[in-house]
């Protein structure tokens, strides 16, 4: 089975909902499931991108425009899955 986590924070954050997300990513690895994180991540951050995919964060207009990171990565996903 193919899993998909999505979550605008993953890693390299070590925060509850990233902990929750690694851990049961590794549980359905056990159970031999194929596991793929979405997150929307600062171009200024390096992380580990091994079953992760990552859309870049925009740094300055959400300050202006409340949510805007939530709408950019929504249109990265339906971009993505096509």
């Amino acid at each position: 089975m193919n899993v998909g986590h999505v979550s605008l924070v993953y890693r390299p954050a070590t925060g509850g909902q990233e902990t929750y997300i690694d851990m049961l990513k590794r549980v359905f690895e056990r159970l031999g499931h194929r596991n793929t994180v979405y997150q929307s991540v600062s171009l200024r951050v390096s992380i580990d991108r091994r079953g992760v995919n990552t859309s870049p964060a925009l740094p300055v207009l959400p300050r202006l425009v409340p949510n805007l990171n939530w709408y950019f990565f929504n249109l990265w996903l339906r971009l993505k899955r096509r």
